[in-house]
């Protein structure tokens, strides 16, 4: 796993969120992320596992995380934390790459993910996530 990180803790758009983190990831076949701490390690608490086949990715919340696919335009704090999210999985493809997703973590706090780069057939998927705390 490959991580970038901006600076934080900043003031989100919404005055009511706290931008806890803006994290930049690359996820391969069988990783599992912990947005909540932004690492990859099967014993931190992880939210999502990701599985990849030749055509597409599916990307399968843990620990009670949720997940919902959001639209083109890059959603809110108080967007995600209002979202009908759903604890099933979601298949990912290479025709939604730059979409994004609205997600709660498995300690409940609401974030987005971009899908940056989509390639299931070399097994590579690019995301940027950002997460905040709602007071």
């Amino acid at each position: 796993i490959e991580t970038t990180q901006a600076s934080f803790p900043e003031e989100s758009k919404t005055p009511d969120a706290i931008l806890l983190r803006s994290v930049s990831v690359r996820l391969g076949d069988g990783q599992v992320l912990d947005l909540d701490d932004g690492v990859s390690d099967q014993d931190a608490g992880e939210d999502f596992l990701l599985s990849a086949s030749q055509e597409q990715f599916e990307w399968i919340p843990q620990n009670g995380a949720r997940i919902v696919f959001w639209g083109n335009s890059q959603p809110s704090a108080q967007d995600c934390h209002a979202s009908e999210l759903q604890g099933g999985s979601v298949q990912i493809g290479p025709e939604q790459e730059g979409r994004y997703l609205c997600v709660s973590t498995n300690r409940g706090q609401p974030g987005s993910v971009q899908l940056v780069r989509v390639d299931p057939a070399v097994g590579v998927l690019d995301i940027r996530y950002q997460l905040w705390a709602i007071p």
